[in-house]
């Protein structure tokens, strides 16, 4: 088999580019909190985000917007390790390297004569449709291209023999505030200590008064290892005993102990970082829609809002892998700005094959004399200034449940075009003080039928009609349940969000057809709004 080992290339695509949301400053002058001779920091742990203090700085202007300042560490502790450069040509599995260069990103191995190397036995980690396939090979005095070509020999056995490696498909979207933190915000393997520094990898600087978000694409298409050893030399370590010390010691010392690469990971890596004035919840939505939901119906008004919003934004690109006439980079400066195009890129994906085999991704490391992998912690305070609109607004959340095919009823038009609301999604709805109602497209609601039109499920939106229980303007849910209509009130007395009163509703035959239902009404006075969060019961 063949391998691509063609270096991953950076595309630069410029489309166009929350003022009211802004980095503040950068408080770590150091990415790492290990000690420098370290190369275990401890067990993997996933991005963790602690948040030391937000101070609420509220002001009223024509957008009435509600921020507060947050100071957020954030920390994740790395086994896995990516290089978005040079240096694919060391990532073999049995590889012995310079166990500090792995920290810094400057990968070096222990040079060593093929003759002064023990037997090894490499494999591909993943099971053959055919018994009489060979998943594993031992190969003698071992060198990269030796090493190489084994690997593909498994690999074309395991084509000719029917068997398809399941692609384990990851789309990760952080947002992101500087060089250092973008390692964090990024879902891939740690890539040195200068490794994303300034932004330098993806050809830009950061600025405080815009605002970033990563995205990661990772397809993995399978994992290479080797058997490990009891040793550095030795019968049973990865040097003869009879090999020279003299010629191992220059490159080993307390602070750089000899290590081998243990896995590598095959697939393709595509990592983005767009680049926008907009606020971070239109941009982040738009890029949830594209990216994690792109076979979620849409409606045409939803399409076009989320389509401005990735036109609008300066998109910088860095591929691993992947074929080139299917990439991103095949036509990224239509596609990376295109939200039907990213749709579309992300449904068909891709697939293993002897014409797309995969670039070498990522990659685990082993200290020989501790046994331990190799990880490095990373830590990031960042500071930066979220805001959000405090108009007084209603808005629908669909936490959990299918996607819910909504119709706006208003008294300007009973019957829009059908809105998707797909799980995970909300949508707000802002409050008119002079038509004195929530309204959609600028006019007031009336209804928001939950199912497309079907009997039931639909919120109503009532004035007062001096009855005992309804002395003022409220809204209310209708369910079916058992042939019959019933109706709970959400919020009594609405129009003002302090003399509001909120009650949750259960609809238990469910809604749209789905499992029984929750809608959890709540008073967020804090955010000036009115929500009602749609879940599974």
């Amino acid at each position: 088999m063949k391998f691509n080992f063609s270096v991953g290339i950076i595309i630069v695509v410029l489309l166009c580019s929350c003022k009211d949301e802004h980095i503040l400053e950068e408080n770590s002058p150091d990415q790492n909190s290990s000690k420098p001779g370290s190369i275990y920091d401890g067990p993997a742990t996933q991005l963790i985000k602690t948040k030391i203090n937000n101070n609420s700085s509220s002001y009223s202007g024509k957008n009435a917007s509600n921020c507060e300042e947050i100071t957020e560490n954030q920390q994740k502790t790395f086994d896995s390790f990516t290089r978005l450069g040079t240096g694919a040509e060391l990532m073999w599995p049995g590889n012995i390297i310079q166990g500090k260069t792995i920290k810094t990103g400057q990968l070096a191995t222990i040079p060593i004569s093929d003759q002064g190397r023990n037997p090894i036995e490499v494999k591909v980690d993943a099971f053959s449709s055919n018994s009489r396939v060979r998943s594993s090979r031992v190969i003698d005095n071992p060198t990269p291209g030796k090493v190489q070509n084994a690997l593909g020999q498994i690999i074309n056995s395991y084509y000719d023999s029917g068997t398809s490696f399941p692609a384990n498909y990851s789309i990760d979207i952080q947002r992101t505030f500087s060089s250092k933190q973008l390692q964090l915000a990024l879902n891939i393997g740690y890539t040195g200590t200068a490794g994303l520094d300034g932004g330098t990898n993806f050809g830009f600087n950061f600025n405080k008064n815009k605002t970033y978000y990563a995205v990661t694409l990772k397809q993995k298409f399978f994992q290479v290892s080797v058997h490990a050893k009891t040793g550095l030399k030795g019968n049973d370590g990865w040097i003869k005993s009879s090999y020279p010390q003299a010629q191992l010691t220059p490159y080993i010392k307390q602070d750089n102990p000899p290590t081998y690469i243990s896995t590598v990971t095959y697939g393709r890596l595509y990592t983005l970082v767009y680049e926008s004035e907009e606020s971070a919840t239109k941009i982040e939505q738009a890029l949830n829609f594209a990216y994690k939901n792109p076979a979620a119906s849409i409606s045409a008004s939803q399409k076009a809002a989320f389509a401005s919003t990735l036109q609008n934004a300066r998109v910088y690109v860095k591929q691993l892998g992947g074929s080139a006439t299917a990439g991103l980079e095949s036509s990224m400066s239509t596609l990376a700005g295109s939200f039907d195009a990213v749709r579309n890129f992300i449904v068909t994906g891709a697939e293993t094959s002897k014409t797309n085999p995969g670039y070498p991704i990522e990659y685990t490391a082993i200290n020989i004399a501790s046994n331990l992998p190799v990880t490095v912690k990373v830590t990031a305070p960042v500071s930066y200034r979220n805001c959000v609109d405090n108009t007084y607004k209603f808005v629908l959340k669909n936490v959990d449940y299918a996607t819910l095919p909504i119709i706006f009823r208003t008294e300007s038009n009973s019957n829009h075009s059908v809105y998707y609301l797909g799980s995970g999604e909300k949508i707000e709805l802002p409050y008119n003080n002079n038509l004195r109602q929530f309204t959609y497209k600028n006019s007031p609601i009336k209804e928001i039928d939950l199912n497309k039109g079907n009997a039931a499920d639909d919120i109503k939106f009532e004035e007062k009609d001096h009855t005992r229980d309804n002395r003022y303007p409220y809204i209310s849910y209708r369910s079916q349940n058992m042939g019959y209509g019933v109706r709970s009130k959400l919020f009594d007395n609405y129009k003002d969000i302090q003399t509001t009163i909120a009650k949750p509703a259960e609809d238990k035959d469910g809604i749209n057809g789905g499992g029984a239902a929750i809608l959890n009404a709540t008073k967020d006075i804090r955010n000036n709004a009115l929500v009602v969060e749609i879940k599974r019961k």
